[in-house]
């Protein structure tokens, strides 16, 4: 969504909290206000909105004037005013906030984000602190439907917000050595004191931190090269790019210096394995050093380790499969739950309104299936499902069909796609008829079942999607009380609301 406020149009605050000014000056010292995307900082955003389902996440910054974006998921935006904003509130309290539905809370409830698109509802967001302990801004999550974040979702979002927050204080520490590398080369008077300086911080940095000047000679290394190179800082000095890094490596990245070289600074990613066999992960910089002209005379080298970091991604990447599996699939059978079912339903109804296409519905439930139970247990009525679940599966005609079990021995079929009341019913009696030739063993021998049916076609007058279920529930209804074992289209609701209606939460169009 579009928020076209600049900057220049937004008032300046009066009576700023005390302390503002540190605030603002570490804050500008960091460089990062008004800087390109970072896909360090846009993974972390990304992985909050997998990790917590939310559709907008932020990690902002805090000026006088406004709340600045620095990766965003969900939302186009770059800027807002920083009058009556969540992160503002945040930024200010320097402590964690949520809130389950800001329309409710007069903090929040005329906020842009809130009145307006994307109509923001509950927001959870914690702050970012410098070395300092001012806090800058914000990593925030933010969903357009009310809800509580519980305490694993806090966790998650604590541990992140760290991220992020470990990422700044390396700009701080990066920002300070590069102002440190500058002071020493204007003074030569006061050379070798900042030198000692600029080592004593860089040594501390867990990082490999270097300056190479256009012939690709060191100029600097950080105590963190001698583990990598066997070298100290000072054998480092002068050495050549190729003689640090070896052949194979330094055709891997000498293009990437003689591009920082040109000015054009770089970002990337390597994988190495260490004698123990495990995996590494670095990510490196090569920032280009300008001077007031613009002439670039050298670059910065920062190696980082980020196989935590990568790991943790990986391991949150699977976790996030595995409940999105969960969140969606009946475990007993595999299909599709009713809530996807559900949405799924709300999905073609508004694309038959929008395209005209139509879409039809197959409802069937199990015939005396209690007697299957209490007749030979529940891990043979267990097996019956899934072996239901098998069929409906193998019936689909691919992406167009949706098979769900909806609860207990009742299961439904959305089909996407023109169909008239006989090629439904032909669809139907495969079904029934390959349910019909199933069977699973039990120690009483094959067990044989049946099934009714209710189908229906959605119609364009239908108020929503429901109008087809009710219909295909009736005829189901109507199957069962004919004898079972057969299929009934459905023309009508004069039933109304049924008990499966009720179990899904839901009522039909005409309640």
């Amino acid at each position: 969504m579009e928020h076209p406020e600049s900057s220049d149009r937004v008032p300046v605050l009066a009576n700023l909290p005390a302390g503002e000014g540190v605030r603002l000056s570490e804050l500008r010292g960091l460089e990062l206000l008004d800087s390109p995307p970072e896909e360090s900082f846009d993974r972390v955003t990304r992985l909050v909105a997998r990790s917590l389902d939310v559709p907008v996440v932020l990690v902002t910054l805090v000026d006088e004037q406004r709340m600045w974006v620095k990766s965003r998921v969900g939302l186009d935006a770059s800027q807002f005013p920083r009058r009556g904003s969540f992160c503002t509130r945040v930024v200010e309290e320097c402590g964690a906030l949520a809130v389950r539905d800001a329309t409710l809370d007069d903090r929040f409830a005329a906020n842009s984000l809130v009145a307006g698109a994307p109509h923001v509802r509950a927001y959870l967001g914690l702050p970012l602190l410098t070395r300092g302990g001012h806090a800058i801004g914000t990593l925030c999550a933010m969903d357009i439907r009310p809800r509580e974040f519980g305490a694993g979702e806090l966790a998650t979002m604590n541990d992140l917000a760290g991220l992020v927050q470990d990422m700044i204080h390396a700009r701080e520490l990066a920002v300070e050595s590069r102002g440190l590398l500058r002071a020493a080369a204007e003074s030569e008077q006061d050379r070798a004191q900042m030198q000692r300086r600029l080592q004593r911080i860089a040594d501390h940095i867990p990082a490999l931190i270097g300056y190479w000047n256009t012939e690709l000679c060191c100029q600097f290394a950080n105590d963190a090269y001698r583990e990598y190179s066997g070298l100290t800082p000072e054998q480092m000095l002068g050495r050549h790019f190729r003689e640090v890094l070896g052949e194979e490596l330094y055709a891997r990245n000498s293009p990437r210096a003689l591009a920082a070289l040109r000015g054009e600074p770089q970002r990337f990613q390597r994988k190495a394995i260490d004698p123990d066999g495990k995996a590494r992960y670095t990510e490196g910089q090569y920032l280009p050093d300008r001077d007031e002209t613009g002439a670039v005379h050298g670059f910065f080298v920062l190696v980082t380790d980020v196989t935590e970091l990568t790991e943790a991604k990986g391991a949150l990447e699977l976790s996030n499969a595995k409940l999105l599996k969960e969140s969606t699939t009946d475990f007993l059978t595999g299909l599709a739950n009713r809530r996807v079912f559900t949405e799924q339903g709300e999905a073609v109804f508004r694309r038959m309104q929008e395209t005209g296409q139509g879409y039809a519905l197959i409802l069937l439930d199990l015939d005396d299936f209690k007697q299957i139970n209490d007749r030979l247990g529940h891990e043979i009525g267990d097996r019956v499902l899934h072996a239901v679940g098998e069929v409906l599966a193998g019936q689909l005609r691919g992406r167009d069909d949706l098979a769900a079990r909806l609860g207990g021995e009742e299961f439904a079929i959305l089909c996407s796609g023109d169909f008239t009341e006989d090629s439904l019913h032909e669809m139907a009696g495969r079904i029934r008829a390959q349910i019909n030739r199933t069977t699973v063993d039990s120690p009483q021998g094959p067990v044989s079942f049946t099934s009714s049916f209710g189908t229906a076609i959605g119609n364009t007058g239908d108020r929503n999607w429901t109008g087809a279920f009710a219909r295909a529930d009736c005829a189901l209804y109507e199957a069962k009380a004919a004898g079972k074992n057969r299929i009934v289209f459905g023309r009508s609701t004069l039933k109304g609301a049924t008990g499966r209606f009720r179990s899904m939460g839901i009522l039909s169009e005409d309640n």
